[in-house]
């Protein structure tokens, strides 16, 4: 008798799934719509993610974990097109910068290293120098996330380069991230150089404070706007006060 139970549940199963389907197809003008506990959306076609992505002020690559470019908008191309510092050579990533370069080959094999789609694995940020009459691109290399089902469906692991141009707009006010994040304004000068692609050290030296000091700032930047790294940091400015 209890032999027959896991069976029932496995003929359980495939009705829930019929009957999340039959929801999430009545839903209809009503999605997204939570199912189950998850949330459902329509798909977004390609040909409509690409063109939001061509109206970013930023450069978008899409790679896997051996490099190879999945997709790039705009902003990407013309920045690779502009000079050797990102260029995409016999449809591989590639930086121009030796240390640059360098940490990109180690990012990939830290991807290429988890078997977890890159859940966990930390954004690395970078400074590529353009050329000595243009100001360095600001890089951000993030894992994206994927699903159980597109892991088991042999889909490589996925990451994103974000180019950033340091002086093409205008920087957000200070007074921004003292209203949206509490910051001082010891913290928001340091998050404003960061920003604008300057190491910590840069940053300190041109505040006119110690290392250890910036670090502090740093850490209470990192717990006021809830996040572990420069990278989410970034991440965090770019798509948030920088639209303001």
């Amino acid at each position: 008798m209890g032999g027959d139970e896991p069976s029932a549940r496995d003929d359980d199963a495939p009705q829930v799934e019929r009957a999340k389907a039959d929801a999430i197809a009545n839903a209809g003008p009503h999605l997204p719509a939570i199912v189950g506990g998850l949330l459902y959306s329509r798909p977004l076609s390609a040909h409509a993610a690409e063109t939001v992505l061509d109206k970013l002020n930023r450069g978008v690559v899409i790679f896997d974990a051996d490099g190879r470019v999945h997709y790039a908008n705009d902003a990407a191309l013309r920045a690779a097109h502009g000079s050797e510092a990102i260029s995409i050579l016999e449809g591989r990533l590639c930086f121009g910068d030796p240390a640059a370069q360098a940490r990109f080959e180690a990012f990939l094999q830290q991807g290429r290293e988890r078997s977890d789609g890159g859940i966990g694995q930390s954004s690395v940020v970078m400074r590529v120098v353009v050329g000595a009459a243009r100001p360095p691109y600001r890089v951000l290399l993030s894992p994206l996330t994927t699903t159980g089902d597109s892991r088991s469906a042999g889909q490589s692991v996925q990451h994103v380069l974000m180019i950033y141009e340091p002086h093409g707009e205008r920087l957000f006010p200070r007074r921004i991230l003292r209203e949206l994040y509490g910051l001082s304004d010891a913290e928001a000068d340091l998050t404003l150089l960061l920003f604008q692609g300057e190491s910590l050290d840069a940053a300190a030296q041109h505040l006119h404070i110690s290392v250890n000091t910036a670090k502090t700032h740093l850490h209470h930047v990192f717990v006021k706007c809830d996040v572990h790294s420069q990278g989410e940091l970034l991440q965090l400015l770019s798509l948030g006060p920088r639209t303001l």
